[in-house]
Parts: C-alpha cells; sequence; structure tokens
C-alpha cells in the first residue's frame, strides 16, 4: 500500500496551507494544517513553512496508522524540502508523487472549503483543471482583493510575513491621480527619455551611463532608486566602495515597487541576470511588484527577446503570482 501526499494554499494570499493524506487502497483521507502563523509576521523567515510542513507531514503518517511496509508518495513542491529530509531521517522510503485525481481534488477543495468560512463565496475559488495557472492567479487576487477591503480586520488571515502584503498596504496610500496614473505618468516619462536618447530608433548609440546621468536630473531621489548595489549574499544594498563584486540591479521604482532593466550591447546587463537579482532583491524583503524590461533595437535584440519569451512563465513562479511583467522596445 501507499500513502500519498500533496498541498494546497501554499501559493495563496490566505491562510496557511493544507496538506492532504490518502490512502488509495482504502480511500482513507486525512488533513493537518500549516498555521497561518509560519507565515506572519514577526515569526516568519524563509524555511519556517517548510519546517511546518514536516512537522504536519510526520504528524499525518502518525494519525493515518502508516504500515512499516508502505511507501510515501510526496508531491515534489519545494514545500515538502524539509519533510523529506524527516522522512530520510525516520529511514521512511518516499517517491515523488504525481499530482492527480482524488487528493488533488480533496486537498483543494478542503483549502476552499476555509476560505469560504471567512465569508469569500466566489465559484472562481475553485480551479479549472483545463486553465490552473489562469484560475490560480484569478483566486490569488480574489483572495487579495478581500483583505485589502479591510485591512486592519482582516490581516490576521493573510500570509503577512511575505513582501506582497506590504506592498498591498503600501497601495491603501493615496497617490494623486491614482496608481496607474503614477506608473503611465512614469513610464511615460522614461520611454521618452529613451526616444531622444537612442539614434534613429534603433538603441544604437545609447548606454546605461548616459541613461543614468539623465535618470538622475529627471526623478525624485525618494521614489527612484538608480543602481542600487545587491550583494551576493543576502544582506542588503552596499556601496560599490564596499564590495567590489556587487552587482547592479539598474533602476527601482520604490514608489511603485517595480523594477526596470535596460537590454542591448551599451547596458551590461542579461535579461536571465536580471531576474536572478530581482529574486534575490525580494528574497532580501523589498516589494517587488513588477520587472519590466526595455530592449535596444541593436545587434543583440533576437537574443534579448528569445530570453525574454523563455523567462516569461518562470517570472511568476520566481517572483509571485500577482507580478507584472512586460518589455519594450526603444
Amino acid at each position: 500500500m501507499t500513502i500519498e501526499i500533496d498541498d494546497a494554499g501554499t501559493g495563496d494570499p490566505l491562510l496557511g496551507a493544507v496538506i492532504g493524506f490518502y490512502r488509495r487502497e482504502t480511500d482513507q483521507l486525512h488533513f493537518e494544517w500549516i498555521p497561518i502563523e509560519a507565515y506572519q509576521a514577526p515569526k516568519f523567515y524563509k524555511e519556517l513553512p517548510q519546517e511546518e510542513a514536516a512537522k504536519a507531514v510526520m504528524r499525518g503518517l502518525l494519525a493515518m496508522n502508516r504500515k512499516p511496509d508502505e511507501v510515501v508518495l510526496i508531491c515534489s513542491g519545494s514545500i515538502f524540502d524539509k519533510a523529506r529530509e524527516s522522512l530520510d531521517s525516520a529511514n521512511i522510503k518516499h517517491e515523488p508523487l504525481k499530482v492527480e485525481g482524488k487528493l488533488q481534488d480533496a486537498v483543494e477543495d478542503e483549502y476552499v472549503r476555509a476560505c469560504e468560512q471567512l465569508g469569500i463565496h466566489n465559484k472562481a475559488l475553485r480551479i479549472d483543471e483545463s486553465e490552473k495557472d489562469k484560475g490560480y492567479k484569478k483566486r490569488y487576487f480574489i483572495l487579495l482583493n478581500w483583505a485589502k477591503k479591510h485591512p486592519q480586520e482582516r490581516e490576521k488571515h493573510v500570509k503577512n510575513g511575505l513582501n506582497f502584503w506590504q506592498y498591498a498596504k503600501d497601495q491603501q496610500k493615496p497617490i494623486p491621480g491614482g496608481w496607474k496614473k503614477a506608473r503611465k505618468d512614469f513610464e511615460d516619462k522614461l520611454e521618452a527619455i529613451l526616444r531622444n536618447g537612442s539614434h534613429n530608433g534603433n538603441g544604437n548609440g545609447f548606454n546605461w551611463d548616459k541613461l543614468r546621468n539623465i535618470i538622475k536630473n529627471s526623478f525624485s531621489e525618494e521614489n527612484v532608486w538608480l543602481n542600487p548595489f545587491v550583494t551576493p549574499e543576502p544582506g542588503g544594498v552596499q556601496n560599490i566602495r564596499e564590495n567590489q563584486s556587487a552587482m547592479h540591479m539598474q533602476l527601482y521604482n520604490n514608489l511603485l515597487s517595480q523594477i526596470y532593466v535596460f537590454l542591448g550591447r551599451g547596458f551590461n546587463e542579461t535579461a536571465g541576470e536580471a531576474v536572478w537579482k530581482a529574486v534575490m532583491w525580494k528574497e532580501d524583503e523589498h516589494a517587488v511588484n513588477g520587472i519590466i524590461f526595455y530592449v535596444a533595437r541593436d545587434d543583440q535584440y533576437r537574443q534579448n527577446l528569445k530570453w525574454l519569451n523563455f523567462l516569461r512563465p518562470l517570472i511568476p513562479k520566481l517572483l509571485g503570482s500577482h507580478m507584472r511583467f512586460a518589455y519594450k522596445p526603444f
């Protein structure tokens, strides 16, 4: 016999996460929860949900009265990294689970029922198998928007140790004309700089040093961080004099929580490196709501577009399903 293990809710903004157990031969189901406190400040740290998942797995196997010869089939998601270590330590044989069928449906339903108990009722909470990516993203925003309507009252249900919530709370602060207008005004001005700085509309003759000087004179230092240096290890921003090997994130809009990257021969950056730096930036507890690439129409243009098309489906997994991702030529 085997015991299958899967999860639901780890990528959603509300509640903790549910861990489901299923013994197919006896049609037996059992559920355990990673508590919401594992995702909330001040207790939260990066590996705490994994540690709580490991505890939940061992509790669940005990509740299922696992037999010594039973193999555990466990989802390959990163939430179970510590659980797999615990299984190894206990000499419990385990194999990766192909997530499908009754357990997948049951564990999703358990999470949705918990959301409904908060008073959230929307048929889109239940994911259509034929449109999973679109469905999870829609559910994410349904749950997040519910919390944002009354943030003080509902924050107790939010995974507020993750940086998406800080951005969501900041959105409550009034900005003249609104967030969409602020973003449009900033990007219109930035794109005008790119158009005026490049020759013949193909990005040639324009480079990062020239662009940096223009941006310094065009935007407020309070809202726009130019060329902050991100250390190879977590720990924040360092001055280039202190760390000659530091990597730079070209432009970060602190007001909008968005990263802007410029690609081309004159900009000393690649799309892949920029995404990796954005992940580090997020891990270092900076809000990241979007990553936008401006691509010079030079001899590297086609290669850069290939990279961006490759990275497009990976961005939500690396930086969050709420992430804005765009690229524009200049």
